[in-house]
């Protein structure tokens, strides 16, 4: 299993993952990285890197994606839908407040009752939705979650 944490994929990256396959044929590789755009994925998908994710993903979602990158037959995960896509095609990124926000959404708490329990005033929590619905072009609380959750961003117990 290689972790390969990157601060972009250029064109140096490609040449690093078949390296590593090269090295190791029957390894998996999870790569770590920030604002990729679709023409970035593919070459990485034909490569079979087994999961793209943001550097800042929840540790439980990084270690089952580690567990399910095992499996023969385990899915590609790419944590980059097009509904998070921003006018260059980058990845919208939830900052970590604004996560376990929706977090907390999700877990049906008012604005107020989210202020208390992160220690934060209530105007910070509806500024921090905000950002939340522009990022992830969310219409409502309930959709904000549904997408964060589609984006692998939070996992709801």
């Amino acid at each position: 299993m290689v972790l390969l944490g990157l601060e972009r994929i250029t064109g140096g990256t490609e040449s690093v993952v078949a390296d590593i396959f090269r090295a190791v044929p029957r390894t998996e590789v999870i790569v770590l990285g920030w604002g990729v755009g679709a023409d970035q994925l593919g070459p990485l998908m034909a490569q079979g890197v087994r999961a793209y994710l943001p550097k800042d993903v929840p540790h439980r979602y990084l270690l089952s994606t580690i567990y399910m990158s095992t499996f023969e037959d385990s899915r590609m995960v790419f944590s980059w839908p097009r509904s998070a896509a921003g006018k260059r095609g980058e990845l919208a990124a939830l900052s970590s407040r604004e996560r376990e926000v929706v977090e907390l959404v999700g877990r049906a708490l008012t604005n107020a009752q989210i202020g208390r329990q992160l220690r934060i005033s209530e105007g910070t929590v509806k500024r921090h939705l905000h950002n939340i619905f522009v990022k992830l072009q969310a219409v409502s609380r309930l959709d904000a979650v549904n997408k964060a959750v589609e984006l692998s961003l939070i996992m709801l117990e």
